[in-house]
């Protein structure tokens, strides 16, 4: 426990500069009207996807607006962004960072399910949707300049760019899988 704990926080700290965080519980409601890293990167490297890796999609709705849920093993991934570029290689992305967060420092386990990550297409979307699920609790969140945010086991972010948005996902990931994995939550750092 005390090395998980070291290995916690120096990831923590040699992240938090990149976006907003938070730690919080890992229940939360669903929004109501949907139907459902550890490390800096600078450009997403290319990857094949693995043959064995089933990845599936289906339209998807955010109020009016069309999207996509991308299911991966360990993740539901809803998206109204329209790069296929980044659409395409998020899956591999997603999958590999999660590897990279269950065997970086120290031997973890993976996800009991799929963790449910929203990739909106523009900032008045995720405003509306940190709106939905975070209730009451919202306005801090909706300070956040760029990126995102995780809390409550989800990752809520929007579309800033393919590399930005990557290295987003990979940061709140990692916030993400703690909150869905960690008995306690790790500490903030600024």
């Amino acid at each position: 426990p005390a090395l998980l704990r070291a290995a916690a926080v120096v990831a923590s700290a040699g992240l938090a500069f990149i976006a907003a965080c938070t730690s919080d519980s890992r229940t939360a409601p669903s929004p109501t009207s949907t139907s459902g890293a550890m490390g800096i990167i600078t450009e997403p490297a290319p990857v094949t996807e693995p043959a064995a890796m089933p990845v599936t999609s289906e339209a998807w709705t955010f109020e009016t607006t069309a999207g996509k849920l991308i299911s991966t093993p360990n993740y539901r991934i809803y998206t109204t962004a329209s790069s296929e570029a980044m659409l395409t290689r998020l899956p591999t992305f997603a999958e590999a960072a999660l590897k990279h967060y269950t065997t970086a420092l120290v031997s973890l386990p993976s996800p009991d399910a799929p963790m449910e990550t929203y990739i909106m297409g523009n900032r008045p979307q995720w405003e509306r949707l940190t709106m939905r699920v975070m209730g009451s609790d919202a306005d801090p969140y909706l300070q956040i300049a760029r990126g995102g945010f995780a809390a409550r086991g989800r990752a809520i972010l929007w579309d800033i760019g393919r590399r930005d948005t990557f290295t987003i996902a990979a940061h709140e990931g990692w916030h993400q899988y703690t909150q869905n994995n960690f008995e306690d939550p790790l500490p903030i750092v600024y």
